[in-house]
């Protein structure tokens, strides 16, 4: 990502006919997405991660207003925009059960149906927003995989309620 990052002066977004990125993130989404299309890249595979979304614990009781205000920021809007933009295809992870990547205080191991109550609404809020932008989505990655996970000791936890 350093070298993309080097590459991303203001010259060259500039020569693209667009205002240049503010923050150093916007810079390697462009970067990044030249480099794709120079490389005739059609699609990018990667994880929304939950957590980004819902940064603050949502409570049970909350859910169905979540589902009708929607979220309040939308922390990937720079990097679907850029890419699908410049015809770059993004296929999104979401709900991923990683431990690292859910949002506060949710335990799937610890209650299934509102893990799966929330991820269902979390999909729902993302494929709304993004229905113009992204047309194919993989929800969870490698549920069935868990067994596997932990054989390896790999320190995660899946919706499978797995732990190494």
């Amino acid at each position: 990502m350093g070298k993309i990052l080097d590459e991303a002066d203001g010259q060259e977004i500039r020569a693209h006919g667009e205002s240049e990125p503010t923050t150093i993130a916007g810079r390697a989404v462009v970067a990044l997405a030249e480099h794709l299309v120079q490389a005739k890249i059609g699609f990018v595979r990667c994880w929304f991660p939950w957590k980004y979304f819902e940064p603050l614990p949502v409570s049970e009781s909350s859910l169905d207003l979540l589902l009708d205000r929607s979220y309040s920021k939308w922390p990937i809007d720079d990097l679907v925009i850029t890419l699908t933009s410049r015809g770059i295809d993004v296929v999104p992870v979401v709900a991923c059960g990683y431990q690292r990547m859910l949002p506060q205080g949710l335990e799937p191991d610890h209650n299934r149906g509102l893990y799966l109550k929330r991820a269902s609404i979390h999909a729902r809020l993302l494929v709304r927003h993004y229905r113009d932008r992204i047309r194919c989505w993989q929800i969870e990655n490698e549920p069935n995989w868990w067994a596997e996970h932990e054989a390896g000791g790999m320190a995660i936890r899946t919706r499978m309620g797995a732990r190494a």
